[in-house]
């Protein structure tokens, strides 16, 4: 099975893994291996829709690398947390040290094996790209992920999975058990390689957004607006991962009103230029021409629809500027292609 996904769009690695366990119906032991592990990856790999957590009904491995202090320590103490886990991390020379955070071998892979613990059952394997990140696996990513999932009814054989045993038997030899004591060392090396490397950022634990699809502030000039009431605006593809568009339509909150019905639908536009767009309908009434609009994204709405607080203001206004200053700060500025500043954060 392939499996996929890209900004705004994660791949399904948790739900397979779900699945695959649920399907044994059995005591399920699981073996996982992530070249970086930060707490955003956590949640969305382990837990289903209705947080019922996997780990709670199986046992399980964990080879965790930590190349360049990306792999976070707060990850590592949520994954030793529980009893059935089995936690290691692959340090170089097995001596950790500011030098181990990018000496070889690296631990890169990113890979599940799920197997039942009675004999004759079926195992699947799971490689992918992503690794346990929010970045990769978050409700609204900012990777391009792909994977492959395979059983022993679909292709996976006796003989991969005998080579899949002695692998990880030699990586997992290799791995340091992950105690309190370590943690607490791993932590004081990590600070002390980042000082030391001010060049080295922590990408995957970093509070700056760089996709529009992570945002939950959005501004954007307006100029001319389309449709019949003049309340139509478009967000070309950069922008379009910042709205949830499954349902068709959002909810706006805009000065204490509810307008329920928002169209939000992406399409392409006429040739000669095809641009993939996502219109957006606002409500009707005031006068969005040459202004800035902003929107916020809430939690849902009880209808289940994706919900957004508007604000309007004047190019320069005080509010306005401050929208600038966030986006300068915390996340991306930019302009379309007609010329309209846009900023997220």
């Amino acid at each position: 099975m392939f499996l996929a996904g890209g900004p705004g769009k994660p791949i399904e690695l948790g739900d397979a893994i779900h699945d695959t366990i649920t399907d044994i119906n059995d005591q399920a032991h699981a073996r996982i291996g992530f070249a970086y592990a930060t707490q955003g990856g956590i949640d969305p790999l382990c837990k289903d829709g209705s947080g019922e957590d996997w780990r709670d009904s199986a046992s399980s491995e964990w080879l965790i690398g930590l190349d360049q202090g990306i792999t976070e320590p707060d990850a590592l103490r949520e994954l030793a947390a529980h009893s059935e886990a089995d936690v290691r991390v692959l340090i170089p020379d097995t001596e950790l040290s500011k030098g181990s955070l990018y000496k070889r071998p690296r631990f890169h892979a990113k890979i599940a094996f799920i197997e039942s613990t009675s004999l004759g059952q079926d195992s699947s394997l799971i490689t992918s790209s992503a690794n346990l990140t929010g970045s990769a696996l978050e409700n609204r990513p900012t990777n391009y992920e792909v994977g492959l999932m395979q059983s022993t009814d679909q292709g996976l054989s006796s003989e991969d999975i005998e080579q899949f045993n002695q692998w990880w038997k030699s990586a997992w030899s290799q791995g340091t058990p992950v105690t309190d004591s370590l943690l607490d060392q791993y932590e004081e090396v990590r600070q002390d390689f980042f000082q030391s490397n001010p060049e080295v950022q922590e990408f995957e634990s970093s509070t700056s957004v760089n996709h529009a699809s992570e945002a939950t502030n959005l501004w954007i000039e307006t100029k001319k607006m389309t449709g019949g009431a003049g309340n139509q605006t478009r967000f070309n593809v950069e922008l379009s991962p910042f709205f949830d568009t499954k349902f068709g339509e959002i909810v706006i909150e805009f000065k204490g009103d509810t307008y329920p019905n928002r169209s939000v639908n992406p399409r392409v536009t006429d040739p000669p230029f095809g641009m993939n767009v996502t219109p957006v309908y606002l409500p009707p009434g005031p006068d969005y021409k040459f202004s800035v609009i902003h929107l916020e994204r809430l939690p849902a709405h009880s209808s289940g629809k994706p919900r957004y607080k508007l604000t309007v203001a004047e190019p320069g206004d005080e509010v306005a500027e401050e929208w600038r200053r966030r986006a300068e700060e915390d996340g991306v500025i930019g302009n379309t292609g007609g010329g309209r500043e846009f900023g997220y954060y």
